[in-house]
């Protein structure tokens, strides 16, 4: 007796296994459906993405990137990189970013605040820019500022800045003169530069004014990126964006 009750509990008990199995095999069907599906639709809209704006990547300082041939690389960002990524079959286009400060030279003179002429005195530091396609750069696209007058720094320029309308005014520059900017890296075989004005912009939104005036949006300088490899003493870069056909 006791044993036909074992024989009865294990039927039971492998029928109730047997249940509990077929269930969760059909979840995971379920799920690895709705992935598949989910992936077929983001590959598809992936695609319709591609033939609207194409792919972009940002590659900042110390990140890495391996692309499907095996270039891989852990790298402090330069321009060679740059170069030598953008020389790829399927890259479209490219853009650097290179980043330093300068005082201005030959009588340039920066916006400041009454506040910040009585904190900082006669601080004429700007922040330089460096980039291929200024137009792109991001504070153009995102409203901060806007092209005024001539033309924006584009790809195989050398020599060439934007500055903004105040400095203009304050140094009383104008487009096709020629300006010194100096570097802060003379130990580090940073060298001072002229470059010419190519642009002017203006501002589209006001600065807060509770810093440096080197970081006021009037004292920003754009220039073409030899010129920050002039000031830094290399050619180091901070990003540099890829424009590319697939992936």
């Amino acid at each position: 007796m006791n044993y036909l009750k074992r024989v009865i509990r294990s039927v039971v008990y492998s029928k109730k296994n047997t249940i509990l199995i077929l269930a969760i095999f059909a979840l995971l069907v379920t799920l690895i459906l709705s992935g598949i599906s989910i992936y077929s639709a983001a590959m598809q809209g992936a695609e319709r993405l591609k033939d609207e704006v194409k792919e972009k990547i940002t590659v900042r300082k110390e990140q890495t990137i391996e692309y499907a041939f095996r270039f891989y690389r852990d790298f402090t960002l330069t321009n060679d990189d740059a170069e030598e990524i953008k020389s790829l079959d399927f890259v479209e286009k490219h853009d650097v970013l290179g980043y330093s400060n300068s005082r201005g030279l030959t009588g340039i003179e920066t916006f400041k605040s009454e506040i910040q002429q009585e904190e900082f005195g006669k601080n004429n530091m700007m922040q330089v820019f460096g980039s291929y396609e200024s137009a792109s750069l991001a504070q153009f696209t995102n409203g901060e500022v806007e092209l005024l007058s001539g033309r924006h720094i584009s790809y195989g320029k050398q020599g060439v800045i934007i500055v903004s309308a105040d400095t203009a005014r304050l140094s009383n520059l104008n487009l096709g003169d020629t300006v010194n900017l100096d570097t802060q890296k003379p130990n580090e075989g940073g060298g001072n530069i002229e470059l010419e004005i190519v642009g002017i912009y203006s501002l589209l939104k006001e600065s807060s004014y509770t810093q440096s005036p080197m970081y006021n949006l009037e004292n920003m300088a754009f220039v073409s990126p030899d010129a920050v490899f002039t000031l830094n003493g290399d050619n180091q870069i901070y990003s540099f964006t890829l424009s590319v056909d697939s992936i």
